[in-house]
């Protein structure tokens, strides 16, 4: 996975030079893309509000569109990095549809914990929503039944087609370990086993980075 991280607009935002910068930036992005057969998305891109000051969100803005064009170009799915910014995503989508008249890019919200309505926005787009490690944490503020009335609604609007699982541990947690504990927490509200959430978000993976079933 290749991308320019939102992040980087605080960068090119303090740069007088910035428009040259960016162009560099996205010139030696598309050079590595090329290079790199291996190469199965575009990411992590989009909106981040708490990394940035206003007057970062046109650069954001820059990043995000040129990326995207970069993807359709060499039809790669995007992997999208969106914190309190929703708006942003959906308007800067939104105008991509308008311009280009074409579908829009197969994409992945990284580290989903919206509420339900953008989730089925998202999933309207058909977008896959991953779910993260904080679930985990959230879990012990859990109603005295051990339900997630959060947990409960994106269940009903994010279908099992479209659910990815986050893989990385930053707390700390073998990878393994922590798949299966999420898992674990999250079957009961599919109405899965946690054994066969596992095997079909696994399969999504697949299925989003186009790779084949033995990997």
């Amino acid at each position: 996975i290749l991308g320019l991280h939102p992040w980087l607009a605080e960068v090119l935002a303090l740069n007088p030079q910035g428009e040259n910068q960016l162009q560099n930036y996205l010139n030696s992005l598309e050079k590595l893309i090329g290079l790199d057969p291996a190469t199965c998305a575009i990411g992590e891109i989009g909106f981040d509000k708490v990394h940035s000051q206003i007057v970062n969100w046109a650069w954001q803005n820059k990043l995000f569109i040129a990326q995207y064009r970069l993807a359709q170009k060499y039809a790669l799915p995007i992997v999208i990095h969106c914190v309190k910014s929703y708006g942003y995503l959906l308007e800067a989508l939104s105008q991509l549809s308008r311009k280009f008249k074409e579908p829009l890019l197969k994409g992945l919200i990284h580290a989903f914990w919206g509420s339900p309505q953008l989730a089925l926005r998202l999933v309207k787009l058909n977008f896959f929503i991953s779910l993260n490690s904080r679930l985990l944490w959230n879990a012990k503020a859990s109603t005295s039944e051990g339900k997630n009335s959060k947990l409960t609604a994106l269940a009903k609007v994010i279908p099992l087609s479209q659910l990815l699982l986050e893989s990385d541990a930053p707390w700390g947690l073998p990878s393994s370990t922590y798949t299966k504990e999420l898992c674990s927490l999250l079957a009961p509200y599919w109405k899965v086993e946690a054994a066969q959430l596992q095997e079909r978000a696994q399969a999504n993976l697949r299925l989003f980075y186009n790779l084949p079933a033995n990997n």
